[in-house]
């Protein structure tokens, strides 16, 4: 899966209150409060990317490498799919007739579309 730091280098922007979860962990590590802005008195943030140490090692989605990925729920639209309704994957990969397939690899390249269900 795209790793925190590879999203914001390619331009995404995380939204207030959006959590980031490490490697092989169901809890939250990572919170991200506002994006800083010049202001008289200076306030401390949870999370400012230029500062952080290893944006790497954070992810959009509990991230279980190595572990089948039973459904995935899409987080934003897809046509001929719902959106945040779970999908199962068939063989691996989610498809639509002959269409539209989605293997495992697709589906950890964009974060920000799907949510993988172990």
């Amino acid at each position: 899966m795209r790793s925190l730091g590879s999203l914001l280098k390619a331009g995404y922007v995380p939204q207030k209150g959006q959590e980031f979860y490490q490697a092989y962990s169901d809890i939250p590590s990572l919170r991200f409060v506002d994006i800083e802005k010049r202001k008289r008195r200076p306030t401390e943030y949870l999370f400012q990317p230029g500062s952080h140490d290893n944006l790497d090692k954070y992810y959009l989605w509990p991230y279980f490498p190595g572990k089948p990925i039973k459904a995935v729920q899409l987080v934003k639209v897809i046509p001929f799919f719902s959106t945040g309704k779970k999908h199962q994957l068939v063989d691996g990969a989610l498809r639509y007739k002959d269409i539209i397939c989605f293997d495992e690899e697709t589906i950890y390249m964009f974060p920000t579309f799907f949510k993988p269900v172990y």
